[in-house]
C-alpha cells in the first residue's frame, strides 16, 4: 500500500522535489512518487498542478516553462518544517513498503 499524498504534505513533497533537481516537470514529479512509494487521490498532473498553483501564489515555486518548474523563495523556518515533514513522509512510505512484502 502506498502512501497518498494530499494537502499540506503534497504542496512539501513538491518543494522537495524542486530541491532535489531543478528545474523539474509533473512528468518527472509522477516518476519519482511512484519511485518513492507514494501515491495521488485522482489524476495525478491534475493534483500536482492544482498543489503547483498554490505554491506559485506564495513564490516558493516558479514556473520555467510549460510544465516545468524550480523552486522558488522558502523562508528558513518553513525549509525547516518542510524538511522534518519529508522525513516523515520518506518514513511512512518505508513503512508501506514493508508492509506489502510477503514475509519469508
Amino acid at each position: 500500500m502506498s502512501v497518498e499524498l494530499r494537502g499540506t504534505d503534497l504542496r512539501h513533497w513538491i518543494i522537495g522535489e524542486a530541491r532535489k533537481q531543478s528545474p523539474v516537470s509533473i512528468r518527472m514529479m509522477i516518476a519519482s512518487a511512484a519511485d518513492q512509494g507514494f501515491s495521488f487521490a485522482g489524476r495525478p498532473s491534475k493534483v500536482i498542478s492544482d498543489a503547483l498553483r498554490c505554491e506559485r501564489r506564495r513564490g516558493r515555486i516558479v514556473r520555467t516553462g510549460r510544465g516545468e518548474y524550480t523552486l522558488g523563495t522558502i523562508p528558513r523556518t518553513s525549509g525547516r518544517l518542510i524538511d522534518q515533514r519529508l522525513s516523515q513522509l520518506a518514513a511512512a512510505a518505508a513503512r508501506s513498503g514493508r508492509q506489502e512484502r510477503p514475509a519469508a
